[in-house]
């Protein structure tokens, strides 16, 4: 499963709580009608970029990085997601691999 789909999924499950619960967990993705993931990236970016902050970060770098071979670095902090014009910036603090 790619990222766009385990956000898609994660957005529907999300939809599904909150209509169980009677209240939302995430208000601003249910003021944004539960748009899918590239629909928020469009529309929203920062509601697309707080979920990967708070939720789908794990998702977003599993996608990125599947294998743990070769690893040069691990990421230790993500401090802040932005999406400007369909690009994503993560800061945060790494640390270099020592396979000690």
């Amino acid at each position: 499963m790619d990222f766009l789909e385990r956000a898609n999924s994660f957005i529907t499950q999300c939809k599904i709580d909150d209509e169980q619960q009677g209240y939302a967990g995430i208000h601003a993705l249910k003021k944004s009608n539960y748009q899918n993931f590239t629909d928020l990236i469009k529309n929203a970016p920062d509601l697309a970029a707080l979920l990967i902050r708070d939720y789908l970060y794990f998702d977003l770098l599993d996608a990125l990085f599947p294998t743990s071979e070769n690893l040069k670095l691990v990421i230790s902090n993500i401090k802040s997601v932005k999406i400007i014009d369909n690009t994503l910036i993560i800061n945060g603090e790494t640390f270099p691999y020592l396979n000690v």
